[in-house]
């Protein structure tokens, strides 16, 4: 999942700087818990606030999306992403 994350990072020309992917990607697993932090990664966040993640396997997409509010509630107390408003697993 690692990979994945870093493979993300680069896609989206994200080298540490102070945005809100970098907060996402950096904050992942104090996000998600780290159960989960393996099985899921951020994809991408949209000009409209949803952010995309990527979830390998359809039980944990279940698991997350019960979880979904706790998440998106994380998220929006990170620096700069005050602005998420949705959450899609994928």
């Amino acid at each position: 999942m690692d990979a994945l994350v870093s493979d993300a990072l680069k896609e989206l020309k994200i080298d540490g700087g102070n945005t809100p992917e970098s907060e996402i990607a950096a904050n992942w697993t104090k996000v998600v818990g780290r159960r989960f932090a393996r099985k899921c990664a951020p994809e991408r966040l949209t000009d409209d606030g949803c952010l995309i993640v990527q979830v390998a396997g359809s039980a944990a997409k279940q698991e997350l999306l019960f979880r979904k509010r706790e998440i998106l509630f994380a998220i929006k107390e990170l620096p700069k992403c005050g602005f998420v408003r949705e959450i899609r697993f994928v």
